[in-house]
């Protein structure tokens, strides 16, 4: 995906930020899921629906790109 967007001697430079950044955005994710799965689901099996909360964004952002 990166490499249709960059010119060839680029590519490198543009696949590094972008893995960087996706490894930081999947950090950012889980470190609120546990609040999100405690606070807004509660009980013993909050882990579960906050897991099936990040699944049905997944299945969204997966039809929009």
């Amino acid at each position: 995906m990166v490499a249709e967007w960059y010119p060839p001697k680029d590519v490198g430079f543009a696949e590094g930020i972008y893995g960087g950044w996706g490894n930081f955005g999947s950090a950012a994710a889980a470190m609120p899921l546990p609040c999100v799965g405690l606070t807004l689901f509660g009980g013993d099996n909050g882990w579960r629906f906050a897991l099936a909360l990040t699944r049905v964004f997944c299945l969204i952002y997966g039809f929009i790109y």
